[in-house]
């Protein structure tokens, strides 16, 4: 799904939306996932590789 929004829009949803923006709730789920850099052999250094990712479970 893409959605486009202003500026200002995304900075209001910041911050009285409980939800994440849908571009942070892929990129920012995915960023976290050991299984998706083996499958698609991210490195460090590279966009989708966080230097401090978050492990829930």
């Amino acid at each position: 799904m893409r959605g486009s929004q202003t500026e200002a829009s995304i900075r209001q949803a910041a911050l009285t939306d409980p939800h994440p923006n849908p571009r942070l709730r892929v990129i920012g789920t995915l960023s976290n996932m050991p299984e998706f850099r083996a499958a698609f052999h991210c490195v460090a250094g590279d966009k989708m590789v966080r230097t401090e990712s978050c492990q829930i479970w």
